[in-house]
């Protein structure tokens, strides 16, 4: 019987967190072997799917460390025309435009790679600054079946 590990993608905390979005629902499976596959809104507020691998490491069943590393969507550069007064003024080289450029990435695929720590169902992951200049803490809940 194969075993797997349901997760749910719950929400992200940015530093810094402007212009960035911390809702980030979605869903993810994760086999026995730790090869992982997921979709969710990611921070741009654009559907991201990934897919890749997990290294486990747990002295016991409620607690694990991990580290994941994976191909991920959704991050390329883009020009997005936004009303003109939802452009912050803080934003920097767009702040006189009614355009918006978002993503980071000059490729369709991002490599993702993030540590992680679970205790009980609740997996915490770090992923470091990006090139857009943001930290994220990103927690999600998971469980076996």
């Amino acid at each position: 019987m194969l075993d797997l590990i349901l997760g749910l993608h719950l929400l992200s905390q940015h530093y810094p967190a402007e212009g960035l979005e911390n809702r980030t629902p979605g869903v993810y499976v994760r086999t026995e072997e730790g090869w992982t596959a997921g979709a969710y809104r990611n921070s741009w507020a654009r559907p991201s799917f990934y897919f890749g691998k997990v290294w486990a490491w747990g002295p016991h069943p409620s607690f694990d460390l991990a580290f994941t590393l994976a191909l991920a969507s959704g991050y390329q550069k883009r020009r997005e025309a936004v009303p003109c007064d939802r452009v912050p003024a803080s934003f920097g080289r767009f702040t006189h435009s009614c355009w918006i450029e978002t993503g980071y990435s000059s490729t369709p695929l991002t490599i993702l790679a993030a540590p992680s720590f679970r205790v009980g169902p609740m997996r915490i992951a770090g992923l470091p600054r990006t090139a857009r200049g943001a930290a994220v803490v990103h927690l999600s809940v998971e469980g076996r079946f």
